[in-house]
């Protein structure tokens, strides 16, 4: 997206760089060699010297070869990366969204106004009329199935496959404040912080014993946020805002996550990344992602909120809501980023 556009306006006198929401353009006629632009609409800069502009996002999901956002000044979506064929959520670019969230093939959306949940054509089979005609405050998509956070109740309702009890297990009589969906199951955190898992936990998902063909109830600490990936999960502890995991990683990588305090995190197949609550820290990701996924992640400054894919990750920075993404690009989805 080009944002570095736009008419020349005079610079602040003095030149101490330019004001909020201008950008630097070079200008040999000027005093200064430069002068100020004001920024595209739709874009900011709060970087006096900076020589463009960018787009804040409200927030960010990150999947296999593509990612989405809402943009912070309109609430309208906007994606990048493998989004040709089709266009994700393309019915009407002029609605609202609430959130995005997409999985390792399908996304879905929750609309601002209704609250109602759209999903991308053609994926995740077809979404019930249940979800459809119902309001929800959270939408998750995993591998290939989904689900929703009922506003009426905070009752979860899913949809897609159902191999596993993805559907078929949900406790029904728990009511929710958030949910993760993965690869074959969902984990979500009640309404008093602890947490309940369902679906294909055959991979070692819960730590303890197994019962059957289930592994019981992970750690029994209470959670502010919960993230699951393949065979493997973590999540964020209430009582400190230390990172905890459990499960089996796939492919047997080391999955130890580091002794950090976080303000959000997010698990992929094979790697997982936490954004600290420590000032200068960047985004922190361990597993076995690669270097492209685990050492290439932003070294150092205050990022707000991270999402990791499959082999794509990305972080909304805090100073000006700009997103950042890394890990493979062969469809544009980290060079294409807004």
């Amino acid at each position: 997206m080009d944002v570095s556009s736009g008419d020349v306006d005079e610079p602040d006198s003095g030149w101490g760089g330019c004001a909020e929401d201008f950008y630097v353009v070079a200008d040999e006629a000027e005093p200064a060699g430069a002068r100020c632009a004001p920024c595209p609409d739709g874009t900011v800069n709060k970087d006096p010297y900076a020589s463009e502009c960018v787009v804040p996002l409200k927030s960010v999901s990150a999947g296999r070869d593509r990612g989405c956002g809402i943009l912070r000044m309109t609430e309208a979506h906007y994606c990048w990366g493998n989004v040709s064929d089709p266009t994700p959520l393309s019915f009407d670019d002029s609605r609202k969204f609430h959130s995005i969230d997409i999985g390792e093939f399908g996304i879905c959306g929750i609309r601002e106004a209704t609250r109602r949940v759209i999903c991308e054509p053609n994926s995740l089979e077809n979404v019930p009329l249940e979800v459809i005609g119902v309001r929800v405050e959270s939408v998750s998509v995993g591998f290939n199935h989904a689900c929703a956070i009922r506003e009426e109740d905070s009752r979860v309702i899913c949809w897609g496959n159902n191999d596993y009890g993805q559907r078929d297990e949900i406790p029904t009589e728990t009511r929710f404040k958030s949910i993760s969906a993965g690869d074959s199951h969902t984990c979500g955190i009640d309404e008093e912080g602890y947490v309940h898992c369902w679906g294909d936990l055959l991979g070692g998902e819960y730590s303890g014993e197994p019962t059957g063909n289930r592994y019981e109830i992970p750690p029994s600490d209470k959670f502010r946020a919960v993230s699951v990936g393949f065979s493997y999960a973590c999540g964020i502890l209430e009582a400190d805002a230390k990172v905890k995991c459990w499960g089996v990683p796939q492919g047997g990588s080391n999955m130890s996550p580091p002794e950090i305090a976080a303000t959000s995190l997010s698990v992929g197949r094979y790697h997982a990344c936490a954004t600290p609550t420590a000032d200068d820290q960047g985004v922190v990701c361990w597993g076995d992602g690669g270097d492209d996924l685990v050492l290439n992640s932003p070294a150092g400054g205050e990022f707000r909120s991270v999402s990791v894919g499959f082999n794509l990750a990305c972080a909304i920075r805090e100073f000006d809501n700009k997103v950042s993404c890394w890990g493979s690009d062969y469809a544009g989805q980290v060079r294409d980023a807004p």
